[in-house]
């Protein structure tokens, strides 16, 4: 999922800080609080951001339901997106269909989708979603290990809104290509981990892998009741807990084979972390790993909501935190989980949003202030579609507004 995604310094601006009193002057009322977004706008917001997706990135199903990677199409492009991209515009579907009312007309959206994603998947000795469409589509990718444990993780979503017991199934199917990443070499510093990707060159034990691998098979262990997810949820779990963990909710990127880290953080490692140990808890009943996602809720959101940390992250990674963070808060609730999303939610539409096309520009990072020059992305725009939507169906539900 990272591949080359570099954090690069932006400068901030008004919408930097992402605390509800560092919101522009317009958007508060004269006591100086912002005012609530309720649901029907985030609806609006979600319905709006999708229909952009679809008119202006969507391939249509005389292009196999694919996706372009961005638009205008750029010169490196491949004719189709990636297997990324791809997965996060099926994600939206997902959460479109959770719309308060009008959530049912997006269910035939959000199944074609997973039909297009098997365009994505090769058989054979080492099976798995590619990175890209295999023949006779594409002339196929790397097999990474973080991209098969979101889509599973997605077919989990699609399961548990559908009831279609041929997703779970399949979600299964993808832990044996997960835990091939496993590294079994005792002889490396802190021992475990997995690969990123599928390769003899990868040279990476990478946090992403790990989390969003346990993060599967505690959900799958919540389905099935099946042992085997849950000696391996709490055994990846605890390689990243005790191997990549900087501070409360704060994990660092990757562990080389040589022995040397990457401590580059992003949201989406603190959101899978929490993530994991929450459908521990609900799976085990055990109060610890409750402990553990609120001291990773609270000392995650210490961090990223200082200064402009929130927002320089890719929007994308932020979507994975924020609904990690509200999957939490059903078991410990917590008014700053929703409250911080909204606040994020709210700036980025009005800083990033071009209001003439409804597409959303960042900096090439995929997160950070409004570049004008930037291409608009699949990758982005479906990001934007989740917030909005999960924002919509969770300030519906929400009692404490």
């Amino acid at each position: 999922m990272l591949r080359s995604l570099l954090r690069r310094a932006t400068v901030p601006a008004v919408c930097a800080g992402l605390l509800w009193g560092a919101l522009p002057a317009h958007a508060q009322t004269p006591e100086g609080s912002p005012r609530p977004v309720s649901s029907d706008d985030w609806a609006d917001r979600a319905t709006g951001t999708y229909r952009t997706l679809q008119s202006q990135l969507y391939e249509g199903r005389d292009q196999h339901g694919l996706y372009l990677e961005h638009t205008p199409r750029q010169a490196g492009d491949p004719e189709h997106s990636y297997l990324w991209p791809f997965r996060e515009a099926a994600a939206a579907a997902v959460d479109m269909q959770e719309l308060p009312r009008t959530g049912p007309a997006y269910r035939r959206d959000a199944a074609e989708r997973f039909d297009t994603a098997e365009l994505y998947f090769t058989a054979g000795e080492r099976p798995g979603y590619e990175s890209y469409l295999p023949a006779p589509l594409g002339t196929g990718g790397d097999v990474y290990y973080d991209d098969n444990a979101v889509v599973a993780l997605s077919q989990l979503d699609q399961y548990e809104a559908t009831g279609d017991r041929g997703l779970l199934k399949r979600a299964e199917q993808v832990v044996p290509v997960v835990a091939r990443a496993w590294d079994g070499d005792t002889a490396k510093a802190c021992p475990g981990g997995m690969d990123w990707y599928d390769s003899p060159d990868n040279n990476i034990r990478a946090t992403n892998v790990t989390a969003l691998s346990a993060q599967l098979a505690a959900r799958l262990y919540e389905h099935t009741r099946n042992r085997t997810y849950l000696d391996q949820a709490e055994k990846w779990y605890g390689w990243v807990y005790s191997c990549m963990r900087k501070a409360p909710g704060l994990y660092l990127n990757d562990r080389g084979d040589d022995g040397s880290t990457n401590e580059t953080l992003w949201t989406y490692n603190s959101g899978s972390m929490i993530g994991t140990a929450t459908a521990l808890y609900r799976g085990t009943g055990d109060a610890r790993y409750l402990k553990k996602a609120v001291a990773d809720a609270r000392g995650s959101l210490a961090h990223w909501t200082e200064g402009s940390r929130l927002h320089d992250q890719p929007a994308v990674f932020n979507a994975f935190y924020f609904k990690d963070l509200l999957d939490l808060d059903d078991v410990r609730p917590d008014a700053a989980y929703l409250k911080t999303m909204s606040a994020y939610a709210d700036s980025t539409y009005k800083t990033n949003r071009d209001a003439s096309t409804g597409l959303f520009r960042f900096q090439p990072s995929n997160g950070g202030d409004y570049d004008p020059d930037a291409p608009a992305a699949t990758l982005n725009q479906s990001a934007m579609v989740q917030i909005f939507a999960t924002l919509a169906d969770a300030t519906h539900h929400d009692r404490r507004s």
